[in-house]
């Protein structure tokens, strides 16, 4: 029962009290009116944007052939989802998108620091203004406000512009009293579970005094891209692209745009059906990805605690954080193949990826807490051979380039499959030297994250190309690198 003036938790797109609905969700009505031999008729009311910039391009490659049909798509479409898998160069496509359609102001909203930075350099890197000069590409999140003709932005620093913010605790936004938004960014709502790295934490101090402007671009924009659009059904999504009525173009990218949540019909009421679609397999066969390998070690019997557990934070706690089996397997795996090339670890906790860091001879952990010039330096090592192997919580994962990538060891692989083929394919980039990478993934014994693992495996093996292998523990002794 719920009481008088409480949300149910269903959300609803058909608004009854004035007969609207999304306009992504019209091909969906539309096909809901035919089934039922209802007449209909369909007026665009929508003034489309004429190209008011003269921008042009500047690609010092050619475009493969399924970037070339992804944009000549989104442009007769004027809205979509583009499916295509990481490292397949969704940002190659949407920046000469971008350039193409040459309508301003353009957003291109991103969900971390980490892709506010690499997306604009990535832009930058191929348009240029009416002068052929390289164009200035804005960026407003990370402390920094620079609005321009096209401009990206964090969705974080999006969301406090309207005085509200994500309730990690319910899933949903929240208003925000007026002492909560502050000059220092010291607000609530940058709390979060300790020693956990589900989302990255943001200074928003800054758009105190720069709202106005963040919130005129938002709902002035002609042309909205959403990267790693898998996310566009949350809360926090939601409340900014509603408010982006000007936007005629709305495209959305994603190398895994599905929901396991069933919410994968709110992307479609922000831009509309998926348009365009590619597989990894697909790109593997045709030459464009590398194959992965992967590994699916059964840890040790002993890795079943004796410890009560009576909540899944228990579960984590005995059977993959403090449990010394598991952990030592962990390290053994990783000291063999770091032999095969760059090595990344990632882990869910800090705990665990300090733990590991005692364990593994010569490796590097990074996390939020670690400065920039850290990480970036680790990086850097990593990808030149001074690292052998890199320990990382999932904070960036979700859009780093590491070409030179060879080895992915996932420590705490967790449950979402389109996480996990994400980091999969990050692996997958063709790099000189590297013709495949290898994936070690880790099959429990406790009962919920056996399920987990069975699910992850079958994430595996769903993709034709991918090679699965399952290995007991003895069975790594037998194993050459």
């Amino acid at each position: 029962m719920v009481a008088a003036g409480e949300w149910d938790g269903v959300r609803r797109l058909y608004k009854r009290w004035n007969g609207t609905f999304p306009t992504g969700l019209l091909g969906e009505v539309r096909g809901i009116l035919r089934e039922n031999d209802i007449e209909h008729r369909t007026r665009d009311l929508r003034a489309k944007p004429e190209g008011n910039r003269n921008w042009t391009l500047k690609l010092p490659f050619e475009l493969r052939y399924y970037q070339r049909e992804a944009i000549d798509t989104c442009k007769r479409t004027q809205r979509g989802v583009i499916s295509l898998p990481t490292a397949s160069g969704k940002t190659v496509a949407f920046s000469v998108l971008i350039g193409e359609l040459s309508v301003a102001p353009t957003i291109v909203y991103v969900p971390n620091r980490l892709l506010l930075h690499q997306t604009s350099k990535d832009i930058a890197r191929f348009l240029r203004d009416v002068d052929g000069k390289t164009m200035e590409i804005g960026r407003v999140g990370d402390g920094i406000c620079e609005i321009r003709d096209v401009t990206v932005m964090t969705i974080q620093t999006a969301i406090t512009a309207y005085n509200m913010a994500y309730d990690r605790n319910k899933g949903t936004v929240r208003r925000l009293s007026k002492s909560e938004i502050t000059k220092d960014g010291n607000a609530p709502y940058k709390k979060k579970r300790r020693n956990v790295e589900d989302e990255e934490d943001e200074d928003l101090g800054f758009v105190n005094e720069n709202k106005v402007a963040i919130k005129h671009l938002i709902e002035s924009a002609r042309m909205v891209v959403c990267d790693e659009c898998h996310r566009a059904a949350s809360f926090l999504y939601q409340e900014i692209l509603k408010r982006s009525k000007a936007a005629f173009y709305r495209f959305a990218f994603s190398g895994t745009p599905w929901r396991e949540d069933n919410t994968g019909l709110l992307i479609t009421a922000s831009f509309g059906r998926v348009t365009y679609q590619r597989s990894h397999s697909e790109l593997i066969r045709e030459g464009f990805l590398s194959r992965p390998y992967v590994i699916m070690a059964d840890v040790p019997k002993s890795c079943i605690p004796r410890a009560t557990m009576d909540t899944y934070r228990d579960v984590v706690k005995h059977c993959i954080i403090d449990c010394d089996a598991r952990n030592k397997l962990i390290a053994a795996v990783a000291n063999q193949v770091n032999l095969l090339g760059p090595t990344l670890m990632l882990v869910h906790e800090i705990p665990h990826g300090r733990t590991l860091e005692k364990m593994v001879p010569g490796s590097k952990f990074i996390c939020a807490k670690t400065s920039k010039t850290e990480q970036n330096q680790a990086i850097h090592d990593l990808l030149t051979g001074k690292l052998p192997v890199l320990i990382a919580t999932p904070v960036g994962d979700e859009g780093l380039d590491l070409v030179q990538l060879k080895v992915l060891i996932l420590c705490h692989a967790g449950r979402s499959s389109g996480r996990l083929k994400q980091r999969v394919g990050r692996t997958s980039r063709i790099h000189e030297g590297k013709d495949y990478s290898l994936i070690v993934d880790f099959r429990d014994r406790n009962e919920y994250l056996a399920s987990q693992g069975r699910n992850r495996e079958k994430t595996f093996l769903d993709e034709e190309e991918w090679v699965v292998v399952r290995v007991t523990p003895e069975g790594w002794r037998s194993l050459t690198v």
